[in-house]
């Protein structure tokens, strides 16, 4: 009735399927691929970059930020997503471009408390703090204080790092705007280019 071959195919069969059952789960897994974007924040940010190059600074606060969800620890993405945010305040709206300014200030202020030591971070809070400062949206009792505080953030940056160009131009920025004094300025008449006698 059964021949050889038979039984031996019904027993190839039947291990098979005990086989094929015990690793169904794994199985299954393998042929389901990654439950996650494979994407990584080093994609977004390098597409942060591109679009930044392209003039679309939209689009790169919108990359940016897509980065951060993954790598949000991301000191230099913090900071480039601050600086970003800053330098865009300036094309919104009046309220709008201070409310940027305020995320703009939420995002370097993780940055530097991330790593209070990364120069570039400590400069771009010199740069958020003084146009907050200069903001005319920004509560007037609050816009010394922030000018202050850049002061010391761009000290804080040079500090870091004395070649940093972004804290050199940064506090060049602003370092006429809290110069400014009341008192009239005396000049030795040596040093006028007319004789005041």
């Amino acid at each position: 009735m059964f021949t050889i071959t038979g039984v031996i195919i019904i027993v190839v069969l039947i291990a098979l399927n005990i086989v094929i059952v015990t690793t169904a789960d794994d199985l299954e897994v393998m042929l389901l691929g990654t439950p996650t974007p494979t994407r990584t924040s080093g994609s977004f940010l390098g597409e942060a970059e591109a679009l930044l190059g392209a003039g679309n600074l939209e689009g790169a606060i919108t990359a940016y930020n897509e980065g951060l969800e993954f790598d949000p620890n991301n000191v230099q993405g913090l900071t480039e997503l601050a600086r970003l945010q800053v330098y865009s305040s300036r094309l919104l709206t009046p309220v709008d471009g201070y409310n940027r300014l305020l995320e703009a200030y939420d995002s370097i202020q993780r940055a530097v408390e991330l790593d209070p030591e990364n120069s570039d971070a400590q400069a771009v809070l010199a740069l958020t703090l003084d146009w907050l400062g200069t903001n005319t949206s920004t509560p007037v009792d609050d816009r010394e204080g922030y000018l202050v505080e850049a002061s010391q953030a761009a000290s804080i940056a040079l500090q870091l790092d004395n070649t940093n160009a972004l804290a050199i131009a940064y506090r060049a920025e602003f370092w006429p705007t809290s110069c400014v004094s009341t008192r009239p300025l005396h000049w030795p008449s040596r040093l006028l280019p007319w004789n005041q006698t």
